[in-house]
């Protein structure tokens, strides 16, 4: 079953586009495939954190020995294949934008980022955008846009 979706962009009119369902399925399968495989290395016999008395030569062939060779290439297959799939709508520009908007820091942050920072001591060369007040991302927004071409100079 297809869904389709309404899309607006650079171009005039909207377009109607179909969610390509397997690269969901795809990712989803991927993200319990991390999950089992963490799961079972108890069993395994490989060194672990955790090991269990009884191991297992088929877990250890099957989750070691074949899928760990695939699964950070899987990762990186379907992280490319979605921004392929992305950029055919969009400009750079939007591109970047969301992206960034998924990594900024909301007003009430986490403990690594300290506050009242724009920068943080474990990662030196990342720069934090934070809310001023709960829900305001439009400030934030606005302040990304004013680095992006200073970040683009540099390069």
């Amino acid at each position: 079953m297809n869904s389709a979706t309404l899309e607006t962009g650079s171009r005039d009119a909207p377009q109607i586009s179909e969610r390509l369902h397997y690269i969901d399925w795809l990712r989803t399968l991927a993200i319990l495939g991390v999950f089992l495989f963490h799961a079972v290395h108890p069993f395994d016999a490989t060194p672990w954190h955790i090991k269990n008395a009884e191991q297992s030569l088929v877990v250890t062939l099957l989750f070691v020995v074949f899928l760990y060779p695939w699964g950070m290439p899987l990762f990186f297959l379907l992280s490319g294949a979605g921004s392929q799939f992305a950029l055919r709508r969009r400009t750079a520009r939007q591109y970047a934008l969301e992206r960034i908007k998924r990594l900024l820091v909301p007003f009430v942050g986490e403990w690594r980022w300290l506050l009242d920072r724009e920068d943080s001591p474990w990662y030196p060369t990342m720069r934090l955008f934070r809310q001023k007040a709960p829900g305001d991302w439009s400030g934030v927004v606005e302040r990304v846009a004013e680095a992006l071409p200073k970040v683009a100079e540099k390069r």
